[in-house]
């Protein structure tokens, strides 16, 4: 059913279901869809018919999605996410609790977390073109939000 709304959406025929979830065929990008019952922090985004949850809503998302499971992706999404926003540590931990209103996902979580996962390979084949120049990019820029965090 969602397949058919997606490809409805974007246009028959150009979405594809994988193992690795949906890709728009032609730009051959993976398109993540969460049924999220928090409410939002920031206004969704709409582009055209779709509409999509705010980068503080996707940080919150990340955020906790690093402190609870083992994919490279979480690291990877938060890595660019945090350089290109200019966001700290702090900052996905202010989202991740106006977001949920939990407690437990806090600077210093998510500090373990980055330090714990700091050393792991990135498969260059993660990304769709220059996978070694990204690789680089995300390993500094982990290392940048380890260096600045306020602990």
């Amino acid at each position: 059913h969602l397949n058919d709304q997606l490809n409805q959406l974007f246009g028959k025929g150009s979405i594809t279901l994988t193992d690795r979830g949906f890709i728009h065929t032609p730009s051959g990008m993976i398109l993540d869809t969460v049924a999220d019952t928090s409410s939002n922090i920031d206004a969704f985004i709409q582009f055209g018919r779709l509409r999509a949850a705010s980068l503080k809503d996707i940080a919150a998302h990340k955020a906790s999605a690093l402190c609870s499971r083992e994919e490279i992706k979480d690291l990877v999404d938060i890595a660019f996410l945090t350089k290109q926003m200019r966001w700290t540590l702090s900052d996905l931990a202010e989202f991740a609790q106006e977001k949920f209103r939990l407690g437990t996902i806090t600077e210093e979580k998510l500090l373990t977390e980055l330090l714990a996962k700091q050393a792991l390979s990135i498969p260059s084949s993660m990304f769709l073109h220059s996978g070694e120049q990204f690789q680089r990019e995300v390993h500094e820029q982990v290392t940048r939000l380890i260096q600045t965090t306020t602990i």
